[in-house]
């Protein structure tokens, strides 16, 4: 029987970290929990970022707008840059024998000399809050700056040569689409009201459908990666890989929603046939 690859990503060890038994009923079996809809205005401003970093002459503007200092984005070899955006960096991890990587937003080249051949690491999010005058706060933080811990991690096992620190380049929204007079004035992404509905009218006249403005405000954020950033890798990627070759469930997470709901579900259908 041929041997299964798995690709390990921040987003497979989140679901991991989440729950195992979830995390193993999805990559062994194929089982997965039912998944939410994307959210649109997260992937409009994203396919901007990408966009204005593809553009030499919007960069640099991009980047300063944020505060971030290196205004060089990687063009040595945009091919390849191009393919670990859109299709991710798969590197094969020699320990586990897992493969590792994950779809990156961007990598920095700072013009010093001395920085010719090493990256600066950067991953964009985007999120809401009430105003654009508070700073900015987020539960996901820590599990984000291991994101980019990861990818320089990564890199790292490829031979490449890469920067102590990385960024995290924030757009923050109006939260629930409130447009309060502290957001005026402010740059914005267009969407029309067909974008943005869940069950949008196929047959409405595309030059009589509103368009949105959607402002935000940009504020990028350095982080050291070296340490204890790092020193989780291994260990969890050696559980992942424990985890995947077990072959029975692993333990659920006490607090994962998915399997509580399941064994609730279970025990109320248990209950009602020994009734009938």
């Amino acid at each position: 029987m041929e041997e299964k690859e798995y690709w390990i990503t921040p987003n497979a060890i989140g679901q991991f970290e989440a729950c195992p038994q979830c995390f193993w009923a999805s990559r062994v079996h194929g089982v997965w929990p039912p998944r939410t809809p994307e959210h649109v205005i997260n992937i409009g401003i994203d396919e901007s970022d990408k966009s204005m970093l593809a553009d030499p002459r919007k960069a640099s503007t991009f980047l300063k707008a944020g505060g971030i200092t290196e205004d060089v984005v990687w063009r040595r070899n945009p091919e390849l840059l191009t393919q670990w955006q859109e299709e991710g960096i798969k590197h094969p991890h020699e320990a586990t024998g897992l493969f590792v990587g994950g779809k990156i937003d961007a990598l920095l080249n700072p013009k010093e000399p001395a920085w010719k051949f090493k990256f600066v690491v950067m991953d964009g999010k985007s999120t809401a809050q009430d105003s654009p005058n508070i700073v900015y706060a987020n539960q996901y933080r820590d599990r984000q700056v291991r994101q980019i811990a990861f990818y320089r991690w990564v890199l790292k096992q490829m031979g490449y040569s890469v920067a102590d620190y990385g960024y995290l380049y924030f757009h923050i929204t109006p939260k629930g689409g409130v447009l309060t007079s502290e957001w005026e004035g402010l740059p914005g992404l267009q969407f029309t009201t067909a974008q943005i509905q869940k069950n949008p009218d196929p047959e409405a006249d595309p030059e009589k459908v509103s368009v949105m403005k959607y402002p935000f405000i940009v504020e990028a954020h350095r982080y050291e990666l070296t340490g204890v950033m790092e020193s989780w890798i291994e260990p969890t990627l050696a559980a992942i890989k424990t985890c995947l070759e077990s072959e029975i469930p692993p333990p659920a997470h006490p607090e994962c929603e998915t399997c509580e709901y399941l064994q609730k579900r279970e025990a109320l259908r248990a209950e009602f046939s020994e009734e009938t």
